[in-house]
């Protein structure tokens, strides 16, 4: 791969938006996988195999940044989750005034 390819992607996953920055993340795997394969079909030398090396530690980067940016996603869901039930719940309790046709229909007269 040329290092032009590796500076786009890196900015790719830098500028790119969460949910595009896991689809980013998820392409730039992809593209790892491909190089690898075709630098493993191609004749066994050493610069080669040290450039399979190499992609194969770039992609287990990538692999443990979409792992994190998956965490992450997945807590800050279960924290958004958390708070709307409380918030729900809590205000439920609070604002649970009878209207002025529950005091009739239930006898209660002020």
């Amino acid at each position: 791969m040329a290092p032009e390819e590796s500076m786009e992607a890196s900015c790719l996953l830098r500028c790119a938006p969460s949910p595009g920055r896991q689809e980013a993340l998820l392409a730039a795997i992809s593209e790892k996988d491909a190089n690898i394969a075709l630098l493993e079909l191609s004749s066994s030398k050493k610069k080669t195999q040290e450039e399979v090396a190499a992609l194969k530690r770039e992609k287990d980067r990538l692999v443990q940044q979409l792992k994190q940016q998956t965490q992450n996603r997945m807590k800050l869901m279960a924290d958004n989750y958390e708070d709307d039930y409380f918030k729900s719940s809590h205000s439920n309790q609070t604002n649970h005034k009878p209207s002025p046709d529950q005091d009739e229909e239930e006898g209660i007269w002020a």
